[in-house]
């Protein structure tokens, strides 16, 4: 799944220019566990691994980026007129992150809750899989955060629902966001994403960048394969945009797509809003996506 982001100086004959080694993958895919699932079937059945930071917001926030929300859906609208009747949307920000066992069948879709994206699809054999899923549970025991992310849960915040159903005292990361959304998408505009990135400081690329150099070198142990272009949409870790998609557009039909020039003018509306109000995340647990889409959570903290 390629993601590509569109800023203002960019046009319609330069944003798709990256050449791709293989072809793109299928079209009006809702989501990685969705693509890894199909991506499996095609690789004579080979396991698979998708990681993410399992991720939830306050109720203060989540208020204040539902209007956020409202004004960019308005913003494109304007922009595109009739867009909304092009695209399926789907809107993350209520969908609980917390909810479900630390073990289960991935029957709610958990990727489609808030997360964070850590590496590309991870494949290999099943059996050598689950060697990668128990070895980076292991040496997920030995890492810690860093502190300054680290904060503590009260009981205040777990009677008023507003600690992510964790529960008083449960520790979690908390990470600032960029307070302007930006448009991102496949290499085909089929579906469209509304994001914010993660606001990149010493501690927080520290956390993000350390856990996806852990997740490849256990990858690498087992020479299991993964590509960063073609599920990411950058080269390698150095220049992945870590970012929480809010909502996702889903053409209805094939061939009504918008064009790489009107995704860049509503880039370009995007700029024009309020910043969004201190907006950030919080998690307490990496998610791992296995073969027939089984997950379990491995604590951060």
């Amino acid at each position: 799944m390629d993601l590509l982001d569109y800023e203002t100086d960019s046009s319609d004959s330069d944003s798709n220019t990256e050449p791709s080694p293989t072809p793109p993958p299928p079209l009006g895919i809702p989501s990685f566990v969705a693509y890894s699932e199909n991506y499996n079937m095609n690789q004579r059945r080979l396991g698979t691994s998708f990681l993410f930071l399992l991720c939830d917001i306050n109720q203060a926030a989540r208020l204040s980026l539902r209007k956020s929300l409202a004004a960019s859906t308005k913003a494109i609208e304007d922009t595109v007129p009739g867009f909304h009747k092009l695209y399926d949307l789907d809107n993350t920000v209520d969908q609980l992150s917390q909810t479900g066992s630390a073990l289960g069948a991935c029957n709610t879709n958990i990727a489609k809750r808030l997360h964070v994206t850590l590496f590309p699809l991870v494949l290999g054999q099943v059996h050598q899989i689950k060697q990668f899923e128990s070895n980076l549970t292991r040496r997920m025991k030995l890492w810690t955060p860093p502190e300054k992310l680290v904060t503590k849960g009260n009981v205040l915040s777990a009677m008023l629902g507003d600690d992510g159903g964790r529960g008083a005292g449960g520790a979690r990361i908390k990470l600032a966001m960029e307070l302007r959304f930006q448009i991102m998408t496949l290499k085909t505009p089929n579906v469209l994403f509304v994001v914010s990135r993660c606001r990149i400081t010493p501690e927080s690329e520290l956390l993000l960048k350390g856990l996806s150099g852990l997740i490849g070198e256990q990858a690498d142990n087992l020479n299991l394969k993964y590509d960063w272009w073609n599920n990411v949409g950058v080269k390698g870790i150095d220049e992945c945009k870590y970012h929480v998609s809010f909502m996702t557009y889903t053409l209805k039909r094939p061939g009504t797509a918008v064009s790489f020039k009107q995704i860049s003018d509503i880039q370009s509306a995007f700029k024009k809003l309020p910043p969004i109000s201190n907006l950030s995340i919080e998690t307490d647990s990496m998610v791992v996506v296995g073969t027939n889409q089984r997950y379990f959570k491995v604590p951060l903290a």
